[in-house]
């Protein structure tokens, strides 16, 4: 994976783009995205990640999909993927996995749809739930 800060200078990275991550400190993410979403209505996918951080993707990918396509390739029922997550863009992937996470912290979009909160992201969420599922 290429990771690029392009900043003002993104002319040049426009071909073979299979994610943007779009920052805005200034509280004015929500703002972007749904300017974006009425210029490009249906042709990319939106989901905020943070309160300041938004991916731009092809329109109908998301991590769930490249989740599905890794289970695919290793040949691993969804039902054996345990997914964590805490953001508008982990939605689809908690969804998909057979045991969905929400950390601690997450938005109450993602708690409501997982089968099991685990702790933030500052107590060692992550490992704790590896510990108790795995």
């Amino acid at each position: 994976m290429n990771i690029v800060e392009v900043g003002e200078d993104f002319e040049k990275y426009t071909e073979n783009v299979t994610q943007l991550v779009v920052c805005n400190l200034n509280g004015k993410i929500q703002e972007i995205q749904d300017e974006l979403a009425d210029i490009f209505k249906d042709r990319i996918g939106l989901q905020q990640n943070t309160g300041y951080t938004m991916d731009i993707t092809p329109s109908g990918i998301d991590k769930a999909v490249g989740l599905s396509k890794l289970a695919q390739y290793l040949q691993i029922d969804k039902s054996e993927i345990m997914a964590c997550g805490d953001g508008d863009n982990d939605l689809a992937m908690i969804e998909y996995a057979g045991l969905g996470v929400a950390m601690e912290n997450a938005i109450d979009d993602v708690k409501n749809i997982a089968q099991f909160i685990t702790k933030d992201c500052d107590e060692d969420g992550i490992a704790y739930v590896i510990n108790k599922f795995i």
